[in-house]
């Protein structure tokens, strides 16, 4: 057998009327028994129906217009590993072999959905479709269950799922309980409104659960479950509806490495200071999860962060952006984190230079800092042994650049810094200097000051502080003086003129008081 027989790529139109089978396994591919892998991507396939190649490993028919996908019935055993559907026309869950080892399962940006909850089917016989099939001069009928699509399906060896893109409303009970080896699941940009947690539901085996651009608005926790989310390492719940999450959720997650649950308006939860005092049912507390990594809570409309939020993390991620107010003028919240973090997202939080508390001395192992989009008018202080290495800073308020130490203390391990977007006086532009020197500023070009009401850019100032700074650079003491001295010696002949106008001459006056005569 050649190898072109065991990996074949097929290019062209195949048209499925109605429900007229496309036999792949009979009119394809007659005579390949050692074919392995099949490429159909990129065609206008409207659908495969009684598919039957079950010596396949991995079949891609990604990118045509599939609107069904029903693989043949019996008990015949699938070699089937990875089936790829995404970019199709799919309106119904696959059905899929009963026996295969299918591991990977790609269904993203279909039209699919799970639709017996949406019906009201008093009988069986109106939760089933049934196809014609057509070979030939033989005519066979398919009956096939499209409400619970999935349940004769063998997905006990799947890992990978995808479903993402799609208009899935719900999962059905024991949809995830029959995938006992999944390990990642996504289901973002679904229209998910409730998610029920139950035993084995999620597996105990998922690491990534991605439920991020959905409608979820409840997560329901079976009480005195242990362990629901045992293994999970990245759980992503951005751009829901979400007030909080049950209380317990967290602290089973004992793995857990990066959580997103950026864009829900939650708050979280203070710390009691005595037994009584608890939170609000809805808030979230992130404490004591030691092995929380990376978290983003952006755009959450938190309000001012209680004490120790993030007290017994190791957090070297977080992002608090467009959070205004948050951080209530200090930097104290953060302090049980400082030593740890390395990224830091402080972007469009009204931050302004009035912070005293505005220093990032004792974050020592920070090395991205974002104060984009706040309302800056100074530089923030750094102190200690400096490790950033990435500093933003655009769209603040800032007027003038770091003086000579700040700049060389910054450009010492700084790699990039962004500073454009801010009204700086081309008069006090002399710190960038050390700043510019090796490409620090990655966007130089767009750095423009303001000069007599003219806006230049920076790059253009090829002799550094224009002319026209000169005399605002000058000593003060010394350019009052040439100031005044002319207006005083104005003054002194004014008063001479007018002395020697009004009164006796001045050389009377000197003789009678000399007494001695002299010839004029």
């Amino acid at each position: 057998m050649t190898p072109s027989s065991r990996a074949w790529s097929v290019s062209g139109s195949w048209i499925c009327r109605g429900t007229t089978s496309l036999r792949l396994r009979e009119v394809l591919l007659t005579g390949l028994t050692e074919l392995r892998h099949l490429n159909l991507a990129y065609n206008n396939l409207p659908c495969i129906v009684d598919f039957g190649l079950t010596q396949l490993q991995s079949l891609n028919v990604s990118y045509n217009v599939l609107e069904w996908f029903l693989a043949a019935g019996g008990e015949a055993a699938f070699e089937l590993e990875t089936l790829d559907l995404s970019h199709n026309q799919l309106l119904f869950f696959p059905l899929l072999p009963q026996y295969s080892k299918l591991h990977t399962l790609l269904l993203r940006d279909n039209n699919m959905g799970f639709y017996r909850d949406l019906y009201n089917t008093s009988s069986p016989r109106e939760m089933v479709a049934q196809f014609l099939l057509v070979d030939g001069n033989v005519t066979n009928i398919t009956t096939v269950n499209l409400w619970e699509e999935f349940s004769s399906s063998d997905l006990a060896d799947l890992r990978f799922l995808d479903m993402s893109q799609n208009q899935f409303q719900y999962l059905p009970d024991g949809f995830l309980r029959k995938m006992p080896s999944l390990s990642h699941l996504n289901l973002n940009q679904n229209c998910l409104m409730t998610l029920h947690i139950r035993e084995h539901e999620p597996p105990g085996a998922l690491t990534e659960l991605d439920l991020s651009h959905n409608q979820l608005s409840e997560l329901h926790l079976t009480p005195g479950l242990a362990s629901c989310l045992g293994s999970l390492r990245l759980f992503n719940l951005s751009s829901n509806q979400l007030l909080g999450v049950p209380p317990g959720l967290f602290a089973n997650a004992r793995n857990i490495t990066t959580l997103d649950m950026s864009h829900n308006q939650i708050s979280l939860c203070p710390l009691p200071a005595a037994s009584d005092r608890v939170g609000p049912p809805s808030c979230v507390d992130f404490r004591n999860m030691a092995s929380l990594r990376s978290l983003s809570l952006e755009g959450c409309g938190l309000g001012a962060l209680p004490d120790c939020p993030f007290l017994g993390t190791s957090l070297t991620y977080l992002d608090l952006s467009s959070n205004w107010g948050v951080l209530n003028g200090s930097l104290a919240p953060l302090r049980d984190v400082a030593p740890t973090l390395q990224v830091l997202s402080l972007r469009n939080m009204g931050l302004h230079s009035n912070f005293m508390a505005l220093d990032f001395s004792g974050f020592g192992n920070l090395r991205d800092l974002d104060l984009s989009g706040n309302c800056l008018t100074t530089f923030p202080r750094f102190g200690g042994s400096l490790a950033l290495e990435t500093l933003d800073l655009r769209r603040n308020s800032l007027t003038a650049l770091p003086q000579k130490a700040v700049s060389e203390q910054l450009a010492r391990g700084l790699r990039t810094i962004y500073l454009s977007q801010n009204p700086y006086d081309c008069c006090g532009v002399d710190g960038w200097g050390a700043l510019q020197h090796g490409r620090t500023v990655a966007d130089w070009a767009t750095v423009t000051c303001n000069l007599s009401s003219k806006i230049i850019r920076l790059a253009e100032l090829s002799g550094g502080v224009p002319q026209d700074c000169k005399w605002e650079r000058l000593d003060l003491g010394l350019l009052y003086l040439v100031l005044i001295l002319p207006s005083c010696l104005t003054l002194l002949v004014a008063c001479t003129l007018i002395v020697l106008t009004f009164k006796k001459p001045l050389l009377w006056v000197i003789k009678s008081r000399c007494r001695w005569s002299s010839v004029y």
